[in-house]
Formats: C-alpha cells, structure tokens, sequence
C-alpha cells in the first residue's frame, strides 16, 4: 500500500486545525465551511479513512506520533462538518 509523505500528511493535519480553531472561533466567513470539509476530505484521502477521527489517529501513525496533544485531538474531532461531497462536484474546480 501507498503511504503519504510523513510531510505532506503533517502539512494536511496543519491546515485542518487552522480551519477547525477558526470554525470554533466563530469564524463568520461564508468559505469557511467549504474549506473545512476540503481539509477534511484531503486528511481522509490521505490517509485512506472515511471520518475525521480515524484520519487524526491514522495521520498520528504516519508522522510517528507527534504534534499535537491528545486534549486538542479529542477537542478538535467533536468539530461536526459536512460530508465530502462526490467526486463529480470537485471535478469543475480549479
């Protein structure tokens, strides 16, 4: 099985706590929701999970473990977003 570079997993994981601690800021910016479920949908294809849950623990296997604390981990999955939408919806985007 492919497995992502240790970097660009850690880069994903990066930008989705950035979208999800700007979402529990209340963040009122109307993209916002888009690029959380992006983020979401980018850690899930990654890592080769469905949920953002499994996604976190499976990107803690690739980068051996480090970065962020269990606390923020579990604080940050209770963070609901939208399912990523099919794959003919991202086709048109550049």
């Amino acid at each position: 099985m492919l497995q992502p570079h240790p970097a660009t997993v850690r880069a994903a994981v990066d930008h989705y706590y950035q979208l999800a601690s700007q979402a529990a800021g209340q963040d009122t910016s109307a993209a916002l929701p888009r690029q959380l479920q992006d983020a979401v949908y980018t850690l899930c294809v990654l890592t080769g999970t469905r949920d953002i849950a499994s996604a976190l623990a499976a990107s803690r296997r690739f980068c051996g473990g480090g970065g962020e604390s269990e606390a923020s981990v579990a604080r940050t999955d209770r963070i609901s977003v939208l399912p990523p939408s099919p794959a003919g919806d991202r086709a048109g985007r550049g």
